[in-house]
Protein backbone atom coordinates (compact mmCIF):
# COMPACT_ATOMS: atom_id res chain seq x y z
CA UNK A 1 0.00 0.00 0.00
CA UNK A 2 2.83 2.05 0.11
CA UNK A 3 3.48 2.53 3.89
CA UNK A 4 7.08 2.36 3.50
CA UNK A 5 7.51 4.63 0.75
CA UNK A 6 5.63 7.50 1.99
CA UNK A 7 7.52 7.46 5.83
CA UNK A 8 10.56 7.70 3.73
CA UNK A 9 9.52 10.44 0.97
CA UNK A 10 8.60 12.50 4.81
CA UNK A 11 11.81 12.47 5.96
CA UNK A 12 12.78 14.74 2.85
CA UNK A 13 11.50 17.44 4.57
CA UNK A 14 12.73 17.12 8.09
CA UNK A 15 14.54 20.00 9.25
CA UNK A 16 16.86 17.46 11.37
CA UNK A 17 17.97 14.22 12.30
CA UNK A 18 15.24 11.29 12.42
CA UNK A 19 14.69 7.87 13.37
CA UNK A 20 12.77 5.37 10.92
CA UNK A 21 11.43 2.31 13.74
CA UNK A 22 10.65 -0.96 11.89
CA UNK A 23 9.71 -4.18 12.89
CA UNK A 24 12.13 -6.57 12.17
CA UNK A 25 15.72 -6.75 10.72
CA UNK A 26 14.42 -7.93 7.27
CA UNK A 27 12.69 -4.53 7.28
CA UNK A 28 15.77 -2.32 8.37
CA UNK A 29 17.38 -3.75 5.63
CA UNK A 30 15.10 -3.05 2.79
CA UNK A 31 15.05 0.86 4.20
CA UNK A 32 18.48 0.96 4.46
CA UNK A 33 18.64 0.23 0.85
CA UNK A 34 15.66 2.99 0.10
CA UNK A 35 17.62 5.96 2.45
CA UNK A 36 20.42 5.46 0.26
CA UNK A 37 18.98 4.87 -3.30
CA UNK A 38 17.17 8.10 -2.46
CA UNK A 39 20.22 9.71 -0.76
CA UNK A 40 18.40 10.57 2.28
CA UNK A 41 20.88 11.47 5.04
CA UNK A 42 18.79 12.42 8.05
CA UNK A 43 17.00 9.47 9.19
CA UNK A 44 18.62 6.37 10.29
CA UNK A 45 16.34 3.18 10.37
CA UNK A 46 16.68 0.79 13.85
CA UNK A 47 14.51 -1.94 15.18
CA UNK A 48 12.34 -1.85 18.65
CA UNK A 49 14.80 -4.53 19.77
CA UNK A 50 17.53 -2.39 18.86
CA UNK A 51 17.21 0.55 20.39
CA UNK A 52 16.38 -1.77 23.50
CA UNK A 53 19.70 -2.99 23.60
CA UNK A 54 20.96 0.51 23.45
CA UNK A 55 19.04 1.77 26.14
CA UNK A 56 20.42 -1.41 28.30
CA UNK A 57 23.54 -0.26 27.18
CA UNK A 58 23.30 3.22 28.53
CA UNK A 59 21.90 2.48 31.30
CA UNK A 60 24.30 -0.27 32.96
CA UNK A 61 28.02 -1.26 32.59
CA UNK A 62 26.90 -3.45 29.95
CA UNK A 63 24.93 -7.12 29.29
CA UNK A 64 27.03 -9.60 30.49
CA UNK A 65 25.37 -12.44 28.01
CA UNK A 66 23.16 -13.11 25.82
CA UNK A 67 20.69 -16.77 25.84
CA UNK A 68 17.45 -18.55 26.40
CA UNK A 69 17.16 -17.45 29.75
CA UNK A 70 13.77 -19.31 30.44
CA UNK A 71 14.92 -22.24 29.35
CA UNK A 72 17.77 -22.17 31.83
CA UNK A 73 15.49 -20.81 34.42
CA UNK A 74 13.05 -24.47 34.33
CA UNK A 75 15.71 -26.41 34.29
CA UNK A 76 16.71 -24.75 37.35
CA UNK A 77 13.46 -25.03 38.78
CA UNK A 78 13.07 -28.42 38.12
CA UNK A 79 15.80 -29.45 40.36
CA UNK A 80 14.90 -27.29 43.05
CA UNK A 81 14.10 -28.94 46.54
CA UNK A 82 11.52 -26.85 47.30
CA UNK A 83 9.34 -27.44 43.50
CA UNK A 84 10.09 -30.79 43.98
CA UNK A 85 8.89 -31.28 47.80
CA UNK A 86 5.77 -29.24 46.37
CA UNK A 87 5.15 -31.43 43.49
CA UNK A 88 6.17 -34.64 44.68
CA UNK A 89 3.19 -36.40 43.83
CA UNK A 90 3.49 -35.45 40.30
CA UNK A 91 5.42 -37.22 37.45
CA UNK A 92 8.20 -35.95 35.88
CA UNK A 93 6.40 -34.92 32.16
CA UNK A 94 3.43 -33.18 34.58
CA UNK A 95 6.19 -30.98 35.95
CA UNK A 96 7.19 -29.71 32.77
CA UNK A 97 3.68 -29.19 31.86
CA UNK A 98 3.52 -26.87 35.00
CA UNK A 99 6.97 -24.96 34.19
CA UNK A 100 6.05 -24.73 30.61
CA UNK A 101 2.66 -23.31 31.25
CA UNK A 102 4.46 -20.88 34.16
CA UNK A 103 7.02 -19.97 30.63
CA UNK A 104 3.52 -18.54 28.98
CA UNK A 105 2.46 -17.07 31.62
CA UNK A 106 5.51 -15.16 32.21
CA UNK A 107 5.80 -13.93 28.61
CA UNK A 108 2.19 -13.16 28.68
CA UNK A 109 3.42 -10.71 31.22
CA UNK A 110 6.00 -9.64 30.07
CA UNK A 111 4.28 -8.68 26.85
CA UNK A 112 1.74 -6.27 29.03
CA UNK A 113 4.78 -4.96 30.84
CA UNK A 114 4.84 -6.70 33.51
CA UNK A 115 5.71 -9.09 36.00
CA UNK A 116 2.09 -9.51 38.00
CA UNK A 117 0.88 -13.33 37.67
CA UNK A 118 -2.58 -12.27 37.61
CA UNK A 119 -1.55 -10.18 34.24
CA UNK A 120 -0.02 -12.75 32.70
CA UNK A 121 -2.52 -15.17 33.26
CA UNK A 122 -5.86 -13.28 32.21
CA UNK A 123 -3.73 -12.27 29.19
CA UNK A 124 -2.44 -16.16 29.06
CA UNK A 125 -6.30 -17.56 28.67
CA UNK A 126 -7.42 -14.66 26.88
CA UNK A 127 -5.45 -16.07 24.40
CA UNK A 128 -6.67 -19.66 24.35
CA UNK A 129 -4.75 -20.97 26.82
CA UNK A 130 -5.76 -23.05 30.15
CA UNK A 131 -4.44 -24.40 33.20
CA UNK A 132 -5.37 -28.23 33.43
CA UNK A 133 -6.65 -29.80 36.82
CA UNK A 134 -3.39 -30.09 37.85
CA UNK A 135 -3.72 -26.70 39.52
CA UNK A 136 -5.98 -28.70 42.27
CA UNK A 137 -2.83 -30.21 43.04
CA UNK A 138 -0.53 -27.88 42.96
CA UNK A 139 -0.31 -23.60 43.52
CA UNK A 140 0.74 -22.60 40.07
CA UNK A 141 1.16 -18.71 41.64
CA UNK A 142 3.29 -20.17 44.25
CA UNK A 143 5.76 -21.66 41.02
CA UNK A 144 5.18 -18.33 39.13
CA UNK A 145 7.04 -16.37 41.99
CA UNK A 146 9.50 -18.87 42.42
CA UNK A 147 10.04 -18.26 38.27
CA UNK A 148 9.97 -15.06 38.78
CA UNK A 149 12.73 -15.03 41.76
CA UNK A 150 15.13 -16.75 39.36
CA UNK A 151 14.61 -14.35 36.56
CA UNK A 152 15.13 -11.37 38.94
CA UNK A 153 18.51 -12.74 39.85
CA UNK A 154 19.82 -13.33 36.64
CA UNK A 155 18.33 -9.79 35.34
CA UNK A 156 18.44 -7.54 38.30
CA UNK A 157 21.00 -8.68 40.75
CA UNK A 158 24.15 -8.74 38.87
CA UNK A 159 25.27 -5.66 40.29
CA UNK A 160 24.68 -3.33 37.15
CA UNK A 161 25.20 -6.17 34.87
CA UNK A 162 22.17 -7.66 32.37
CA UNK A 163 22.21 -11.35 31.66
CA UNK A 164 18.63 -11.27 28.97
CA UNK A 165 16.95 -12.75 26.28
CA UNK A 166 15.31 -11.16 23.09
CA UNK A 167 11.99 -10.00 25.15
CA UNK A 168 14.16 -8.11 27.64
CA UNK A 169 15.50 -6.14 25.00
CA UNK A 170 12.27 -4.33 25.56
CA UNK A 171 10.72 -5.46 28.37
CA UNK A 172 13.84 -3.85 30.85
CA UNK A 173 13.66 -0.71 29.57
CA UNK A 174 10.34 -0.25 30.62
CA UNK A 175 9.92 -2.33 33.21
CA UNK A 176 13.32 -0.58 35.04
CA UNK A 177 12.28 2.95 33.77
CA UNK A 178 15.40 3.24 31.99
CA UNK A 179 16.24 6.37 30.37
CA UNK A 180 16.77 6.52 26.76
CA UNK A 181 19.71 8.36 24.98
CA UNK A 182 18.41 8.79 21.47
CA UNK A 183 19.47 12.12 20.32
CA UNK A 184 16.77 13.22 16.96
CA UNK A 185 13.88 15.64 16.60
CA UNK A 186 11.52 13.08 14.57
CA UNK A 187 10.40 9.46 15.20
CA UNK A 188 8.36 7.58 11.99
CA UNK A 189 6.94 4.37 12.91
CA UNK A 190 6.09 1.89 10.63
CA UNK A 191 3.34 -1.22 11.53
CA UNK A 192 2.38 0.54 14.54
CA UNK A 193 -0.86 -1.31 14.08
CA UNK A 194 1.08 -4.78 15.13
CA UNK A 195 2.71 -3.70 18.15
CA UNK A 196 1.73 -5.38 21.51
CA UNK A 197 0.96 -3.78 24.44
CA UNK A 198 4.59 -3.68 25.80
CA UNK A 199 5.82 -2.04 22.58
CA UNK A 200 3.28 0.07 22.85
CA UNK A 201 4.66 1.46 26.04
CA UNK A 202 8.44 1.27 24.88
CA UNK A 203 7.12 3.46 22.27
CA UNK A 204 5.31 5.98 24.69
CA UNK A 205 9.08 6.24 26.30
CA UNK A 206 10.29 7.43 23.77
CA UNK A 207 7.34 9.71 21.58
CA UNK A 208 7.77 12.95 23.55
CA UNK A 209 8.56 14.67 20.26
CA UNK A 210 6.69 14.43 16.62
CA UNK A 211 5.94 11.44 15.00
CA UNK A 212 4.13 9.84 12.14
CA UNK A 213 2.62 6.44 12.27
CA UNK A 214 1.01 4.97 9.21
CA UNK A 215 -1.14 1.58 8.47
CA UNK A 216 -3.46 0.52 5.34
CA UNK A 217 -6.90 1.67 5.53
CA UNK A 218 -7.89 -1.86 6.75
CA UNK A 219 -5.71 -1.81 9.58
CA UNK A 220 -6.27 -0.18 12.98
CA UNK A 221 -4.18 1.84 15.26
Amino acid sequence: SGKTTILVAIAKYFDSNGIYLCFNKSIKEEIDKKLVEKGIGNLTCFTMHSIGMRTINSNSNGVKSFFNKNGFIKGEIIKDKGFLNSTKTLTKGNRWYILNSIESIFDFARYNGSLDYEVGLKAFQMAGGALNNLSNKVDFKEVYDMFVDYYKSLTFLQGNKFEIDFGDMIFLPVYLNMQFSMSCKYILVDEAQDFNILQHLFLKKILDRKSTRLNSSHQYY
